[in-house]
């Protein structure tokens, strides 16, 4: 398979090409877009090399241009990795009263960047810069729920 995003649980990053279970690949990676099948046409279509197929002077050209990373680059990638294998199972609680008679222009209930970046400091531990963003989402549920997703690494 040739994977379009970062698979979950670190088994690939965008642009592998990955072997994996069929039925894996059948019903989950495939249907979610996540993956196409490591076919000539596809790597036509993306503008890749088969890696089965490419000749010493183009595997020279990829080592090349994937060993030119930059040492703060590579430095950047680790630490992240890191943050998101210690970010894995970590559950960040937050308490609103709600005042359903409330006048307010900002919902009492409410939740602000500025309390996940508290909260985060005080639970878990990090602390945040401002120029990091935070993503909120909600799920859609006639509860209010959300998840939380502190720094995007849709880029790495």
């Amino acid at each position: 398979l040739i994977a379009l995003e970062d698979l979950p649980h670190g088994k690939a990053y965008k642009g592998d090409v990955v072997k994996v279970k069929a039925g894996y690949a059948r019903n989950y990676l495939i249907p979610e877009k996540m993956a196409l099948y490591a076919t000539p046409q596809n790597f036509e279509r993306l503008g890749m090399v088969d890696p089965d197929f490419e000749t010493e002077d183009q595997r020279v050209a990829r080592m090349q241009r994937e060993s030119s990373m930059s040492a703060r680059e590579d430095k950047f990638l680790k630490e992240a990795d890191l943050l998101k294998k210690y970010l894995k199972d970590k559950e960040l609680k937050l308490w609103r009263r709600v005042e359903p008679d409330s006048v307010d222009a900002l919902h009492p209930g409410m939740v602000t960047a500025e309390n996940l970046r508290e909260k985060l400091s005080k639970q878990l531990k990090i602390d945040l810069e401002d120029h990091e963003p935070i993503h909120i989402y909600t799920d859609g549920s006639s509860t209010t729920s959300n998840t939380i997703n502190p720094l995007d690494f849709s880029e790495l």
